[in-house]
Formats: C-alpha cells, sequence, structure tokens
C-alpha cells in the first residue's frame, strides 16, 4: 500500500518565497537551501494539482469580421487588418453569448485583435470573468512561418492549462485549431484534425475539450447549432 503524503504550504510560507525570489543577499547558505526547498514543494504541489484535476476548455472563433464580410485578407504580409465585428457579426457573437450562458466559466482568453475581444465581451455578459487578451492567439498571418505560429500557439496553451480551472478561448480558425491539435499530444493525429477542418471552421463555431488529469480529450468540434 502506498503511502499517502501530503505537503501543505501556508500563506507565510508562500510570502516567505516570493520575498527570497527578489532577495539579492542569497549567498546566505540557509537562504539558499530555504529557497530550494519551498520551490521544490510549489513544483510538487503544481503536479499534484494537475495530476488530479478536472477542466473543461472551451473554444469559440469569433464572429464575422468587416473583412470577412468583404472577403478580404486580415493578415497580408507582416501587417493586420484589425477589422471589428460587421452587423452579422454582431449577431453571431449574441447567439454564441446565448448558447454559452449556462457554462460554467472561470476565466476568458482572447487574441488581443477587435474581433475577438468584441464576441469574448458579448459573451462574457453572463459571466463578469476576466478576460486575458493575448497576441499569441492571434490568426496566422498569410507569409509567417508555420513553426513559429505553431510555437506561439503552444506557449499560449501552457497559460491556459496553468489556469486549471474552465476557461474559455475566443480566437481565430488557424489558432483554434492549432490549440486542438496540440491537446492530441501528437503531431501526425493533431495534423490530420487541422487538415480535416481547415477551411471550415466558422465564424463563432464552439469546439470543447476535456482534460482529466493530464489527459485530454476533445468533446466537440466545430458545433454551430446556435446558428441553425
Amino acid at each position: 500500500m502506498k503511502k499517502k503524503i501530503n505537503i501543505n504550504i501556508d500563506k507565510s510560507s508562500l510570502a516567505r518565497f516570493e520575498k527570497l525570489l527578489i532577495d539579492d543577499s542569497l549567498s546566505n547558505k540557509s537562504h539558499l537551501i530555504e529557497f530550494a526547498v519551498t520551490k521544490i514543494q510549489l513544483q510538487y504541489i503544481y503536479i499534484l494539482k494537475i495530476t488530479n484535476s478536472f477542466m473543461n476548455i472551451i473554444l469559440v472563433r469569433h464572429g464575422e469580421s468587416v473583412a470577412n464580410h468583404k472577403d478580404i485578407s486580415q493578415g497580408k504580409g507582416d501587417d493586420w487588418a484589425d477589422t471589428p465585428l460587421s452587423e452579422k457579426g454582431k449577431e453571431q457573437a449574441i447567439k454564441v453569448a446565448e448558447r454559452l450562458k449556462s457554462e460554467k466559466i472561470s476565466v476568458i482568453y482572447s487574441s488581443d485583435l477587435k474581433r475577438a475581444v468584441q464576441t469574448a465581451k458579448e459573451i462574457n455578459k453572463f459571466h463578469n470573468v476576466k478576460i486575458k487578451t493575448d497576441p499569441r492567439l492571434r490568426d496566422m498571418l498569410d507569409d509567417e512561418n508555420l513553426e513559429e505560429f505553431i510555437k506561439k500557439c503552444e506557449e499560449s496553451f501552457k497559460d491556459i492549462e496553468r489556469e486549471n480551472k474552465n476557461v474559455l478561448v475566443v480566437a481565430h480558425g488557424s489558432s483554434v485549431l492549432t490549440l486542438l491539435a496540440i491537446t492530441t499530444g501528437s503531431r501526425e493525429e493533431g495534423g490530420k484534425l487541422v487538415r480535416e477542418h481547415s477551411g471550415k471552421y466558422g465564424n463563432t463555431y464552439v469546439s470543447l475539450v476535456e482534460r482529466k488529469g493530464k489527459k485530454y480529450e476533445i468533446k466537440l468540434i466545430g458545433c454551430k447549432k446556435h446558428l441553425e
């Protein structure tokens, strides 16, 4: 029978750890030892928290933008056409917000571009949680290097999963599909997913990923029932 190990760190320990992080006098050996032990304890608690955790990640593409409506590319070269939602896009945002109003959402991550932020704010009317804007969730530029784009999405995803609670992500077709691909844990499987849905992931389509412990499972991809 395995022995159960419990490690608890109170607020005073956390405060001491924060002080040690900014203390320039770490040459003191006792401080160095305390710093190392506290860091290990925090890392161990984080691992236990992830191992035993459950979270949902809801991913939504933004509503139709003015540029979408005019069929204009919004990511040419290294520049962005940061257009807001069209009238149709605003209606789509209202509909997806209504669909998600009963979901338990603890925090929202959004691309910092107008069309995504507007969609996120509309959904947030039912939740009143913090919206964290993240430029790493922007759509892929026409001439952007694929590996660099994937790396940005991976870095953003690490922050998302650290939330360890239900998260709504409002982004773009390419970034939503890349995040879904990342959850598969396989380049081959993830690539297949992106190829299958590329160009078909419409405005305000909804996807759902469930995490139990360290395992992710895609429960829904590109659902549009709120628009029908």
